[in-house]
């Protein structure tokens, strides 16, 4: 189900101040000595803050390749961008398994959004693909109060970010997340909210509302 986010990673529990991160595992993009990104919980902040610094410092330069380093490019040998996110405020819940988190980065004041697929679990569809409709209509029910417990759990809070990785299908990045210590996959799983998921075939129960024991009008 991927990687476990750090325990306690930069946050103190609910009602608490924010608490700083651990230096010796994660690092400031800043190289401002007065500058503490612990104050600022939506500043994400790097793993290797030397090279992430390098990289934002030459996006923003402007500066482009000269055309005969192009020559050597190929789909296959180009990789996706992996901006250096650990840390975010969750501005949205999509449904139970997308989010968008906003988060700063140390050279610059601009907020940027990404949206972040929870690693390891599938949740029920809004938008449901089935072709029956009473399975249609049941799975929207239940992908709309997956989201909205999701949202009373963590939207507006500040969470955890690790492993993070391009969605296969582009547009998102696959992350584990985590809020107070909880790993929301986890979360999900246990409350039947969410099916396990590795990225192959989905395999989700024919009616969520029995699989999640969620009751219905009817």
């Amino acid at each position: 189900m991927g990687s476990a986010c750090v325990k306690g990673q930069g946050r103190g529990k609910k009602g608490g101040k924010t608490e700083g991160p651990d230096k010796s595992e994660v690092r400031s993009t800043s190289h401002d000595p007065s500058h503490d990104p612990s104050h600022d919980p939506s500043h994400s902040l790097a793993h290797d803050a030397s090279h992430e610094h390098d990289v934002m410092s030459y996006l923003r330069s402007g500066k482009t390749i000269d055309d005969d380093d192009f020559t050597s490019m190929t789909l296959s040998s180009a990789k996706p961008f992996l901006p250096p996110i650990t840390r975010g405020k969750v501005l949205k819940c999509y449904d139970g398994d997308t989010i968008t988190i906003g988060c700063r980065f140390d050279w610059s004041n601009q907020v940027y959004k990404f949206n972040i697929r929870i690693a390891g679990v599938d949740c029920p569809e809004i938008r449901s693909t089935r072709k029956d409709p009473i399975e249609k209509a049941d799975e929207k029910m239940v992908a709309i109060i997956v989201r909205d417990e999701l949202r009373k759990l963590i939207m507006g809070k500040i969470v955890d970010i690790d492993g993070l990785k391009a969605d296969k299908y582009g547009g998102r990045y696959v992350a584990d997340v985590c809020y107070d210590d909880i790993n929301i996959s986890r979360w999900l799983l246990a409350r039947k909210f969410a099916v396990p998921y590795d990225g192959g075939t989905k395999l989700c129960p024919k009616m969520w509302s029995n699989y999640a024991g969620v009751k219905t009008d009817s």
